[in-house]
């Protein structure tokens, strides 16, 4: 199985993912979604922004095939940014880029 495992780094690369979460009440998600729509960047940590996907928040799919998501937790008063890229710290550098980009919004 290890030899599999290696082949499948080799081939894509690692993957790394982390979240934060920002407090936010719930009377105001839908509040803090709308803004976002209206403010989206073409950038995001200096990365293109290739697409976006409106399934659940704002996924930002980046030209580097990274991404970074943006949604209201549906348990808690929270908003999440969700990261994933091929290291740390370029997903702490995601991270707090949605932290930039959400936490003037609440």
């Amino acid at each position: 199985m290890d030899e599999r495992v290696d082949r499948l780094l080799d081939a894509h690369g690692d993957i790394v993912a982390d979240k934060i979460g920002l407090e936010c009440p719930d009377a105001e998600k839908d509040r803090v979604i709308d803004e976002l729509d209206d403010e989206l960047p073409d950038q995001v940590a200096g990365r293109d922004i290739a697409k976006v996907v409106t399934l659940d928040g704002f996924k930002l799919l980046l030209e580097d095939g990274s991404w970074l998501l943006v949604r209201p937790s549906g348990t808690e008063p929270k908003m999440r940014v969700y990261a994933e890229a091929s290291s740390e710290d370029d997903v702490r550098e995601l991270l707090e880029a949605g932290r930039e980009l959400v936490a003037p919004l609440i």
